[in-house]
């Protein structure tokens, strides 16, 4: 026969249990930070030095307004992943560091309003694939840092009034943007350079820029690996030769105008080759080939076979371990001077003489 009480005991053990396991998770959750006000869902912060760590996990809003920190620094909301909206008005900011917004994959509306910003890094968005709309009106921004909108495929609004936007080449990028994305701006204006000044930056054509590039495309990938490079004009051609200890090389190529490439042109075998430096004298090419083992020599291009020919050896005793050759003329004389790092070695200038190079100077 079983006894009635202890059912019922244990069943008040189990309420209790379930009790205290609710109460704990209730004290792990996040209060609302010193400086803020939290709803079930909303937070606002007033007059707060820092973004604070920690927020109730049903925030989905949150509101900084009159705060006294200047910077986003990057992170700042990694420990409040389900946010959706972010705003910022009527604060200290001034800059908007990288990865700023780490971590908010779901955020979908950001407003950086009536700030100070004046800089923002080119990765201050990044991770930002659901955002729709994006304000950032009534800053100090002159520019914008190139594809700082990269990755932002979501947006279908941007605000960038009240900014003092200069209308120059680095600015350019953002005009070909303009007429590419899917997202709509509201009527933006340049407050620079003089030729623009006034004009609505989304009436602006990438044509309108008068913009000299300086970046550089990569044009020819050569497919090994050399430790130096020299390029040099010989018989109205253009080369490049290359220096490849691995495999005991001068690599030699020359320019194709038709196609527009380099193409082979040349090798001279050699063994640990650290420097093939090409000198040009009378319409003659020379090549010092310098080498870790073996001895560095000179050679001479000969026309009439279309072949390099060792015509010279450079003192081993002097030459030990050769790093670097740079060619100088002096008065219409030409010299060259061999730099050697070993403590036996003796960094030297050789001098042309008509038919060789002889030792000139050696400095110790």
């Amino acid at each position: 026969m079983g006894y009635p009480g202890r059912g019922w005991t244990l069943l008040v053990c189990m309420v209790a249990v379930s009790v205290l396991l609710a109460d704990g998770r209730r004290l792990r959750q996040p209060r609302c930070p010193s400086g803020c006000t939290c709803t079930k869902d909303n937070a606002l912060c007033e007059n707060v030095r820092s973004v604070p760590h920690a927020f109730p996990s049903d925030v989905v809003s949150l509101s900084f307004v009159k705060s006294g920190f200047n910077e986003i620094v990057g992170g700042s909301f990694i420990h409040t992943p389900n946010l959706q909206l972010l705003l910022f008005t009527a604060n200290s900011l001034d800059l908007i560091d990288e990865e700023a917004f780490l971590g908010l994959s779901h955020l979908e509306y950001l407003f950086i309003e009536n700030n100070r910003i004046a800089s923002i890094s080119p990765f201050a968005f990044r991770g930002l694939k659901a955002l729709i709309h994006l304000s950032l009106a009534y800053n100090n921004l002159e520019t914008l840092p190139k594809d700082v909108f990269k990755g932002m495929d979501a947006l279908t609004k941007i605000d960038l009034r009240g900014n003092n936007l200069i209308c120059d080449c680095k600015l350019k990028w953002f005009v070909e943007w303009i007429h590419h994305t899917n997202a709509t701006l509201d009527e933006i204006y340049c407050s620079g350079p003089p030729i623009h000044q006034g004009k609505k930056i989304n009436d602006l054509q990438p044509h309108s820029f008068d913009c000299i590039t300086t970046e550089f495309a990569s044009y020819q990938l050569l497919k090994f690996e050399s430790i130096s490079v020299e390029s040099f004009t010989f018989g109205n051609e253009e080369l490049v030769v290359f220096a490849q200890p691995f495999t005991g090389t001068c690599t030699f190529l020359e320019w194709d105008h038709v196609e527009m490439t380099f193409r082979t042109y040349d090798t001279i075998e050699s063994i640990s080759t650290v420097v093939c430096k090409p000198i040009v004298i009378d319409n003659q090419l020379f090549i010092i080939v310098a080498q870790l083992f073996g001895g560095s020599h000179i050679y001479k291009r000969d026309t009439s076979s279309n072949k390099f020919i060792k015509i010279q050896d450079i003192d081993i005793l002097r030459i030990r371990k050769p790093n670097d050759i740079e060619a100088f003329v002096i008065n219409g004389e030409t010299f060259f001077i061999i730099a050697d790092s070993s403590k036996a070695g003796s960094t030297t200038v050789y001098k042309w003489n008509g038919i060789g190079f002889y030792s000139h100077q050696s400095l110790h």
